[in-house]
């Protein structure tokens, strides 16, 4: 009995480690990042680590090429990329404001001309808003995003989303991108709620 417990426990532990493995979290030098700065990464002076470093510090990406910065990002770099447990939609935090739909969706004319041909007006802002936010939770827990770039305004990436028509265009499901700057200790950052569409 003991062996077998022994064999369970031991798988138990390797499963863990293979599932931590799949995704990691930054560790920098610099006891600044992303979002300490504002948004816009600046060289630490104290550690000397350079802004493309501090932008990525504490940030957590799923272990995959294409889906998280390049580390080392430099000569004499000392970000590391540890391994953290996967993340649950409920360890995920948005940074959303409502007017990223209410005054810019539905206000800036190329955006409006896209929503309002999905059959959407400014009445649906919330429906709208829920999925984006629910979908972009959703997708990053599984990895489900694509780098955009990596700059001192942080690491951006592509995040999928579905939206179904409506009215007479409700046969339709309209698939696009949402752009999102990945930010410190699973929270993304919203910079558009629609970046391009997915067959661009």
């Amino acid at each position: 009995m003991n062996a077998i417990r022994d064999i369970l426990n031991n798988a138990g532990r390797g499963l863990r480690e293979r599932l931590r493995s799949r995704w990691v979290q930054v560790e920098g030098t610099s006891s600044m990042d992303i979002k300490l700065h504002g948004g816009t990464a600046e060289h630490d002076a104290k550690t000397n680590a350079c802004a493309l470093c501090v932008a990525m510090n504490r940030c957590c990406f799923a272990n995959e090429e294409g889906k998280m910065p390049k580390i080392p990002q430099h000569p004499n770099c000392r970000c590391k990329a540890n391994a953290v447990s996967v993340p649950r939609v409920e360890d995920v935090t948005l940074e959303f404001p409502m007017d990223k739909i209410n005054n810019y969706l539905f206000v800036r004319p190329d955006k409006l001309a896209i929503i309002t041909s999905m059959g959407y007006t400014i009445d649906d802002s919330e429906y709208v808003y829920n999925e984006i936010a629910r979908q972009a939770k959703d997708n990053y827990v599984r990895g489900n995003y694509e780098k955009s770039q990596h700059t001192i305004n942080g690491f951006k990436v592509k995040i999928p989303t579905i939206l179904r028509g409506k009215g007479a265009a409700s046969r339709k499901f309209y698939h696009f991108y949402t752009g999102w700057a990945i930010y410190p200790n699973f929270e993304i950052k919203n910079n558009t709620p629609f970046a391009a569409w997915q067959d661009e």
